[in-house]
Formats: structure tokens, sequence, C-alpha cells
């Protein structure tokens, strides 16, 4: 069922959020740890699947260039029942993408509002909430921004961030087998960059300490990261995944 964005509030099952992301670090996530984050509404992006780790919530951006979103399918068929219970979140109401979802019984969705149409450093984000949550700014070419909004809006009290190191371009499935069959070997890897090269999303990190200075903390929203080594660290405070 395709419902719009300002219906996911009923999906809420808990008042603290983890946002995970795709570093190479994830691999240092103990099964202990893993076992401690679930009971929390977790967040996932785009090729998360690879993992094992099931996310309450699942943001969904994929192209259609180079065969991807016919991989993302296969590897969706592959653990469609493990995904039952997950909400997908869908910009645009894209429709490759809910045909690449397929018949699921919580599909989100929302219209895009482009503040830029680069990668541009966004220090100090200050742009006005639209009325109502159908319609999500997303700044520098990245979800994960939109993710920031939607996870504001829902007026989470804590967000942990997991997997946002921003350390290389490698991703946790990066020389690691035993994720299967994957799309690319390390972020932009098409576009001749290497994988020791900085994340194409560093630009992100400016945005999050901004978009926690400018919208979090005045709404009493705590967040916080799971590594010292982040490089959002020490601009944002560290408690340990056990903390949590």
């Amino acid at each position: 069922m395709l419902y719009p964005l300002s219906e996911i509030k009923d999906r809420k099952g808990s008042d603290t959020a983890v946002f995970i992301g795709a570093s190479e670090e994830i691999n240092e996530v103990t099964k202990e740890q893993w076992e401690h984050i679930k009971p929390f509404d977790t967040w996932a992006l785009n090729n998360w699947h690879y993992h094992p780790f099931v996310p309450r919530f699942y943001h969904l951006e994929m192209k259609q260039k180079r065969g991807w979103d016919k991989l993302w399918i296969k590897r969706r068929q592959q653990r469609i029942y493990e995904y039952k219970g997950t909400s997908f979140i869908v910009p645009d109401k894209r429709q490759y993408i809910l045909d690449a979802i397929g018949k699921h019984k919580w599909i989100y969705w929302y219209k895009v509002k482009n503040v830029d149409l680069d990668r541009a450093v966004h220090e100090d984000p200050g742009y006005e909430f639209e009325a109502d949550m159908n319609t999500i700014h997303k700044l520098g070419m990245a979800s994960v921004t939109s993710v920031f909004e939607i996870l504001c809006r829902l007026e989470y009290k804590r967000i942990f961030l997991l997997g946002f190191d921003f350390s290389s371009a490698r991703y946790f499935w990066t020389d690691r087998p035993e994720y299967g069959e994957v799309h690319c070997h390390h972020n932009k890897d098409f576009e001749g960059r290497k994988e020791t090269d900085p994340p194409a999303t560093e630009h992100m990190i400016p945005f999050i300490i901004g978009f926690n200075r400018n919208y979090l903390e005045p709404k009493g929203i705590e967040l916080k990261i799971a590594r010292k080594g982040s490089r959002l660290y020490p601009d944002i405070d560290y408690l340990p995944i056990e903390e949590w």
C-alpha cells in the first residue's frame, strides 16, 4: 500500500531513532550491539539490504543506470520475507523504485524540494520546513539530508548515528564477499575515485553539524555518534552503543 509520508507517524515504535550509514566501520558492530539496537526505530538507506540487519524504516533511492535497479530487485527477492515488517520511504513516487519494492504493506512517499543541484557545502542550513510532511527538502544531492528532516519532524527525542564515519570511500561490503553480489566496490568507483579517497558525501559533515545546531538542539533532540573515530566528532557528541 502507498501512503503519504505524513501518515508514517503511526509506524513509530520508539522515541529513539538509529540512523545507519554504510561506512566500513559497520563491520566493527558486534552481534550483542545489534541486539541492543534492535528495539529502537532503525533507519537505513539505499543498498543497506546487503547487510543481515533488518531496519524498521528504509529510505530508498537508486539509479536505473548500470542495472543497479535489477540487482536491487534480485537481492530484495532473496530477503522479501525478512523485510515484511519494514516501512519503505520513496521520494517523488518514482515508479521504477515502487516496481522494485513490489507489493508491500507499508510504502510511504513524499515530494522532494531540492535546495540545490550540486554537492554544495551547507555549514548553516536555514530553510523553513513545509507546512506538512509530504514535502521534504534535499540538499547537496544527498538523501541523507532528507532523512534528517524526516527524523526531526517525527520528533524523536534521541537520534544516534551509526556508520557515519566519513573516513574513506569504502563501504561495509568492500572486499567482503560474505555480503554477496553488490553493485559497486566503493563509493563512486565508476567515476574513477580511489577507495582511499574521502567519500563523495563528505560535504554532509558540515551539514549534519549545522542541522544539529539549527534544528535538533532548539527542539531538545539529542544527536550522538557511535564512534569517536567519526569525522563528526567532537562537534557531535559520542556515546557508546551500550549506553544508548
